[in-house]
């Protein structure tokens, strides 16, 4: 049985899944729909009763090149102009909090996350991104 998402055909016979990249103009490089749809086959074949086995294959002569760096950039205007209108005072503080957490016990990293907290409850965005919530608004975030 054959069944097609796009970017991604999948084939399924006797416990086998096979999934074909099918973007060989760009080299089977992967955009964030592509990844997607690859995420979600691996998923459901990990979670039924039958696949066995996953065989991954790719149309044309290249199998995958990588990430696809121009829809990169486009996914990542976006992300740059997310953060910018975000609360950039606690983003900051969870990145911190993330790398210092990687390497400690879970007693240390407790007691970073109640700091953290703390500090955050403490700045400007929270305090507009609670008023903005009361009133059913979006929050105005000055990265103080």
């Amino acid at each position: 049985m054959e069944e097609s998402t796009g970017w991604v055909r999948a084939q399924r016979r006797e416990g086998v899944l096979e999934l074909t990249l099918s973007r060989p103009e760009r080299a089977n490089a992967l955009a964030g729909p592509m990844v997607e749809e690859l995420r979600r086959a691996i998923d459901g074949a990990s979670s039924d009763d039958v696949t066995r086995v996953v065989l991954l294959r790719a149309e044309g002569k290249d199998f995958c090149t990588g990430i696809d760096l121009a829809d990169l950039d486009d996914e990542v205007g976006g992300l740059v102009e997310e953060l910018g209108r975000s609360a950039t005072v606690s983003v900051g503080l969870a990145r911190r909090l993330l790398s210092r957490n990687l390497t400690v016990s879970l007693h240390e990293a407790l007691e970073n996350e109640a700091t953290t907290v703390e500090l955050a409850t403490r700045s400007d965005d929270f305090k507009e991104g609670m008023r903005a919530f009361m009133d059913k608004r979006p929050p105005e975030f000055t990265g103080r």
